[in-house]
Parts: C-alpha cells; sequence; structure tokens
C-alpha cells in the first residue's frame, strides 16, 4: 500500500513538474511581455492625451519582475506579473505637463486595461533645467474639519552650468476639476543651485476635504531666470472616522 502511494505521490509530481517546463515564465515569453506593453501605452495614451509625446519611446525601455534602472531623460515601463496579466508603472519621458507616473493593468487573458491611475505630479521642462512635483500627505476626521494644505514641494534639476534667480509668479490650487486662484506665494529659496535640489511653495492655506476619490493638487508658476516653467505637485488627502472615547 505504502509502495502506491509513493508511486502516485511521484506520478503526481512528475506531472506537475512536466506542466511547470512547459508553461514559461510570465517574463520570459517576449511576445506578451510585448503585447502587453503595447496595450498600456495605447491606454493610457488614451486616458492622457496630453502625455502621448512623453510616452514615446517606451517600449523600447520594458523590465519585467524587477525595477528598472533610475532615469531622468528617458522613459521606462515595468511589467509586474499577476494571475490575470501585469501590473504596468511607466514613468514618463520628462515633458511639458507629463505626468510623473502612470500606472494601469494589463488583462492578458481578455487583452484588456483597467484601472488606470496617472500622477498629477506633472514635469516643467526648459533648457538646462526641469521641475517635478511631488506627493505630501493630509488626513482629516470624517464629519470634522477639512485638511488645510498650505505650501507644495517640488524635485529641482538645474544642468544649466550656474545657479539660476528663481521668482514666484501666481499659481492654481486644483480641487478635482476647480481651480482656485494663488496670487500669494513665497518660499526661502531665491535660487536653484547646480544639480539636485528641493523647492518648497507656500501659499495662502486651503481647505481639501476627501468626500470620494477626491484628487488635489497645486500648479505653480515661476521664472527660473529667463523662463517661466508650471510645475504642479499633488496632495495625497485621506479621510478616517472618529473614534469615539
Amino acid at each position: 500500500m505504502r509502495s502506491l502511494l509513493l508511486l502516485t505521490f511521484a506520478c503526481i509530481v512528475g506531472v506537475v513538474s512536466a506542466q511547470a517546463r512547459r508553461m514559461p515564465s510570465p517574463c520570459a515569453d517576449p511576445v506578451r511581455v510585448s503585447a502587453a506593453a503595447r496595450r498600456a501605452l495605447t491606454a493610457l495614451g488614451a486616458a492622457d492625451p496630453a502625455a502621448r509625446r512623453a510616452l514615446r519611446g517606451c517600449a523600447r525601455a520594458v523590465t519585467c519582475g524587477s525595477d528598472p534602472a533610475p532615469t531622468r531623460t528617458g522613459c521606462t515601463l515595468q511589467l509586474m506579473p499577476e494571475d490575470w496579466g501585469y501590473r504596468v508603472t511607466v514613468r514618463p519621458r520628462p515633458a511639458n505637463g507629463a505626468p510623473a507616473e502612470m500606472q494601469v493593468n494589463v488583462d492578458t487573458r481578455q487583452d484588456t486595461a483597467h484601472a488606470v491611475h496617472i500622477s498629477r505630479n506633472r514635469w516643467a521642462v526648459g533648457r538646462g533645467v526641469a521641475i517635478v512635483g511631488l506627493t505630501d500627505g493630509y488626513i482629516h476626521t470624517h464629519g470634522g474639519e477639512a485638511a488645510r494644505i498650505g505650501l507644495a514641494r517640488f524635485r529641482v534639476w538645474n544642468d544649466t552650468g550656474s545657479a539660476l534667480p528663481v521668482t514666484l509668479l501666481d499659481g492654481v490650487f486644483l480641487d478635482d476639476s476647480v481651480e482656485r486662484p494663488l496670487t500669494t506665494l513665497h518660499s526661502s529659496v531665491t535660487s536653484l543651485p547646480l544639480g539636485e535640489s528641493e523647492l518648497t511653495v507656500g501659499f495662502p492655506a486651503q481647505d481639501a476635504y476627501q468626500s470620494w476619490n477626491d484628487h488635489f493638487a497645486a500648479r505653480v508658476r515661476l521664472r527660473a531666470g529667463e523662463q517661466a516653467l508650471t510645475p504642479q505637485a499633488e496632495f495625497s488627502v485621506s479621510r478616517e472616522e472618529a473614534v469615539d472615547l
């Protein structure tokens, strides 16, 4: 009886092993990977037409199952395997108005794309200078006062060869599709140093109440040297339930 059980177990293991050998890894099938990348780029381009130019060339910079090499001048496209297909993360090539990151799920069984998410951190790119928003998080209580947001942070790269004087002009606070003017901006920074740095811009505090899937951001217009740039930074606002004591 024991011999029969061992033989049965060995047969099952053999069948499973044979099936595993016949089924290629989701990252080892170049046709499947390429098809998923094309599907993802098509869906993201349709969801954000402003990003289409920044997505060009992304299909040539694909990684599957691992993080892509960091780059500031190119585009990267990452596929992470799931049972149904791939979770796809794209970091577009820096370009004016392009988002910092885009995500979409590609179902290779149905050849469909869904659950698109597009960062509201947006690039502003000039001659030798590039700026992109950074995400800051806020929490408020359900039924209580809204979160108060009074500053936005940006990552800056200055490759011009010298520090650039920076002048803050104006901006808007975005609450979904509603834009509130920001006429008073301030920062302790008066110039953008060489290399990589961070710029924090303050403005009159704005209410941000998370009702349901609301999106908030600040778009700032500034002058770096002689160049006008308009980067945007997003805010992640969460709502928590009040605790009864």
